[in-house]
């Protein structure tokens, strides 16, 4: 499943089970289906003893249940512990707490000490650019050009009466090129077709 955080245990009966972290809380996954599901809101405790992990649920006629889950070991169960206590801070608290200096506690002592869900919004927030304030002017309007002398039907005539000048016009110029000259017999000079004898 996207977004969620799996982790192995064992059930009663040694019924195969995975618990999944999510931001709302932690569900209970048996066979890729959902069976159960505790939200953060009614979890009161999470603790571990040894290979055991332990969720107290406070269910909706505030009664409280224990539900205890068997772990491959006692590191994985203390790393489930730890995600459950990352993922709590994370999404509910507004800010974490400073962790008090206990040094005779006797039992594990894990705290989160990153950012919670809503500090990292807010961070976001803040630095977020405001948009530049400027003005719009209109746009200049061009003019149309007119050519002097010139109208669509008197552009359509001229075209029309374009031509190719003759070889005795070409001859008559003064100072004609050399290539215009060559140009001017291709163009005016019959080809001559050649065919072959069918046998």
């Amino acid at each position: 499943m996207y977004g969620v955080d799996l982790h192995p245990v064992l059930g009663e009966d040694n019924v195969e089970y995975f618990l999944g972290l999510t931001p709302s809380g932690i569900i209970v996954l048996r066979n890729k289906n959902k069976v159960g599901n505790y939200y953060w809101p009614r979890i009161t405790k999470i603790y571990f003893k040894g290979r055991y992990f332990m969720l107290r649920v406070c269910d909706k006629n505030n009664e409280e249940s224990t539900y205890g889950f068997e772990t491959p070991s006692r590191t994985a169960c203390k790393q489930l512990w730890k995600c459950c206590v990352e993922h709590h801070a994370f999404f509910r608290l507004v800010r974490v707490s400073p962790a008090p200096n206990d040094i005779f506690r006797l039992s594990s002592r894990f705290r989160y000490s990153g950012r919670t869900e809503k500090q990292a919004r807010g961070d976001v927030e803040a630095g977020r650019r405001a948009p530049p304030a400027f003005e719009r002017s209109p746009s200049r309007r061009q003019q149309r050009r007119v050519v002097e002398g010139a109208s669509g039907a008197s552009l359509g005539a001229s075209a029309a009466s374009a031509h190719t000048p003759s070889m005795d016009e070409m001859e008559n110029r003064e100072n004609i090129a050399p290539q215009e000259k060559n140009a001017a017999l291709a163009l005016t000079s019959p080809t001559a077709v050649v065919t072959a004898p069918v046998a």
